[in-house]
This record gives C-alpha cells, sequence and structure tokens, in this order.
C-alpha cells in the first residue's frame, strides 16, 4: 500500500505488452515541489529560490515536502547509477502558481538528471494535473500549469506527457488526489511502448488546439491529431466563447464531420475574440479522438486575467 499505485500499474501494464519483466523504483514525496528534485549549485541561479535562507524556517513555517533541495539530496542522489530505461514524472500541485518558470525549471531537472545517469537522454514522460478546486480565487490557475507542462514537453527533447482531463470524477473537486491511477499508468505504458521500445499502433498521442477561424458570431476551431475525427459527435462540452470584454461564456459546439473542426457560438458574445476548452481549475473533458486519447485543454488567447460568467466546475 506504500507503493505508488500509478508506477504500479505502468510497470504492469508494459509487462503485459513487452511480455519482459518492468521494474520500477519508486522514488517519490507527495507534495514536492520541482525544485525539490534539484541540485542546491542549480538553485542558486534562479533569483527567487534561496536554499540557504529556507534551512533557516522552521517546520511550522515550511513543511518538509515543501522545501527546495532536499530530495535531491536525500532521496534522488542515493539511487543515481542503477541502470534505468527512463523516468516518470507525477508532480505539479506545489508549483501551481508559478506556472511561468516552471516549464525551464523542469527541462533544467530533466537534463541535470540525465547527466547524473550518463545513460544519454532517457525517456522522461509525465502526467498532466489533474483538476482540483485550487484556490485563491484563481479559476485557471491549474489551467495555466497545465498549459505550461505542455510546454515543458515541448522543449525537454525526448519527453512526453499524458493528457488526464477525461479521468476525473465530479467528486474529485474535493479531492487533490487523482483516483483513476490505472488509466493514467496505462496511458504512460502506450506512450513507452510506442515511443521507447517502437511498438506500431499503440496511440501515444492526444489532439490539440492548432488555430481557430473567428468569423464574428461564431468561430471554428481546427485541431492537430484528428485526422480520423473526433468523438462524441453530440454534445460538445467544455468550450467557452469571449469577446472584447473577456468575459467567457459557455458556448454551443458542434462538430463538421468531414472537416472535423469544431463550430462554437453563444447567443451572449456577438463578437467572439477567444475560444477555450476545459480551461478551468477543474474541468471534466469529452471530447477525444477516434481512439480514445482525450482533447488538451486549450485557450486560442494570452489574456491571463480572463473572467467568466459563470463558473463551469459548479456543472
Amino acid at each position: 500500500p506504500d507503493f505508488s499505485a500509478l508506477a504500479y500499474f505502468f510497470a504492469t501494464s508494459l509487462t503485459d505488452i513487452l511480455d519482459v519483466p518492468v521494474g520500477i523504483i519508486s522514488c517519490a514525496y507527495g507534495g514536492s515541489k520541482v525544485e525539490g528534485w534539484m541540485p542546491k549549485w542549480k538553485l542558486d541561479e534562479y533569483s527567487d529560490w534561496d536554499v540557504a535562507k529556507e534551512k533557516t524556517q522552521p517546520d511550522s513555517v515550511l513543511k518538509e515536502y515543501e522545501r527546495i533541495n532536499v530530495m535531491y539530496n536525500a532521496m534522488l542522489h542515493p539511487v543515481i547509477g542503477y541502470t534505468i530505461k527512463g523516468f516518470l514524472w507525477n508532480q505539479g500541485e506545489s508549483n501551481v502558481g508559478r506556472h511561468k518558470e516552471y516549464p525551464s525549471h523542469q527541462r533544467d531537472m530533466v537534463k541535470i538528471w540525465r547527466d547524473e545517469w550518463g545513460l544519454g537522454e532517457l525517456p522522461f514522460y509525465f502526467v498532466e494535473l489533474p483538476g482540483w478546486k485550487y484556490g485563491n480565487g484563481e479559476e485557471t490557475a491549474a489551467a495555466l500549469f497545465r498549459e505550461c507542462q505542455h510546454k515543458a514537453a515541448e522543449i525537454t527533447p525526448n519527453s512526453g506527457i499524458v493528457c488526464t482531463t477525461d479521468l476525473m470524477y465530479p467528486f474529485e473537486l474535493e479531492d487533490i488526489h487523482a483516483r483513476r491511477k490505472q488509466e493514467i499508468g496505462e496511458r504512460l505504458a502506450f506512450m513507452a511502448a510506442n515511443r521507447t521500445y517502437g511498438i506500431k499502433g499503440i496511440p501515444s498521442t492526444y489532439p490539440s488546439f492548432k488555430a481557430v477561424d473567428l468569423q464574428g458570431d461564431k468561430a471554428v476551431v481546427s485541431f492537430n491529431n484528428a485526422d480520423a475525427g473526433l468523438n462524441p459527435n453530440m454534445d460538445l462540452q467544455g468550450f467557452e466563447v469571449a469577446g472584447d470584454d473577456r468575459i467567457f461564456y459557455p458556448a454551443k459546439a458542434s462538430e463538421d464531420w468531414n472537416l472535423h473542426t469544431v463550430t462554437v457560438s453563444s447567443d451572449k458574445v456577438k463578437d467572439i475574440k477567444a475560444v477555450r476548452y476545459c480551461f478551468n481549475n477543474f474541468a471534466i473533458g469529452t471530447l477525444k479522438d477516434m481512439n480514445g486519447m482525450p482533447l488538451i485543454p486549450f485557450r486560442s488567447d494570452d489574456w491571463d486575467d480572463a473572467r467568466r460568467a459563470c463558473n463551469l466546475t459548479e456543472k
């Protein structure tokens, strides 16, 4: 019961696929920051992080799991040297709110780990942050963080991210721990099987936002990795639109079955300027490709201060 359920399901699934036993080293600490898994010399290069200052903070102010550099020293460094095939990474809650720096920090961490092991460009596969009722009055804090997780995958060679938007139950709004660890572990195994072991026919990519054509009171959204189409064909939930006032309203959405695009509109927005999908702290996505891989949450705008007229988390 103390072992990682996600890692267990990854290993059992990949073992079934490869017909070869897959071993796992669990080196994890709940609630830790990405900076907790980095050496002091790198953290000293970041102006907003101070290892020496943190050491003066008592546990009543700064909990053990919140401290930087500690996991690298006490947990990661002792296992460096084992012959491994790659890394799995399931982390992020404690970095919500510092999304802009996250991609470069994660990239730096991965490079340091790879250099420490000396086994080449080891694959690094990680998990999109699950939904929860993140506070501070910011409805999109977690969405902004997920967006930057995907940016981290883009700037980190030989890495990939598993989308989890569809793997949530409504009651998980109150539970920060993702429940559906079997499906998440399996998706990590699919990614490893396809990208690391070269097994064809196993889905490991996700449909994503490509472009939007704004046409006044409607907008047409096109996607990457959706050449075979999307489903369900009707009742598409999770889309929002906004005009110049940057107030987002739930949108009606329908798919063009021939072009594999989605047209969105709202009677409250006469001149659409932006489209979003599941871009919220907690929003359960239902739109998938024909392999059952969920559409990655997205926004067509760059408005970090956008507002909503109604809260989708309550639906």
